[in-house]
């Protein structure tokens, strides 16, 4: 798991240019304050697409459920960028960080704004 702990999440600015980073093959993480609302884009120049998933460490098991994941998996298909919605009481973990997972070698880049 890679931090992107050198990487600030940027405002949402008109005419700025955003802040990349380069996903990592072992999964990428940022730090959020609680009680913020994040903008993740992520760009993937691949050939193949690729499922992000991000971690929720904070959704509890309803009860009597036979299978219960409240993950978030994000699909970006070849040559295309995706946007999720990150809100940190619910995807950052106890230390505050926010948790991405990839279903396969990254080939995208990712712009993180916020906090919102």
């Amino acid at each position: 798991m890679a931090d992107w702990a050198n990487i600030n999440p940027k405002a949402l600015v008109p005419g700025s240019a955003p802040s990349t980073n380069t996903a990592n093959s072992g999964g990428d993480r940022f730090r959020a304050q609680f009680g913020a609302q994040y903008l993740v884009r992520w760009n993937n120049t691949g050939g193949a697409p690729i499922t992000i998933t991000v971690d929720d460490p904070v959704s509890q098991n309803p009860g009597n459920a036979t299978a219960f994941n409240p993950d978030v998996p994000v699909t970006a298909t070849n040559g295309q960028a995706r946007m999720q919605w990150i809100d940190a009481n619910r995807f950052a973990d106890v230390n505050g960080w926010v948790n991405f997972t990839y279903s396969g070698a990254p080939t995208m880049t990712a712009e993180i704004h916020g906090p919102l």
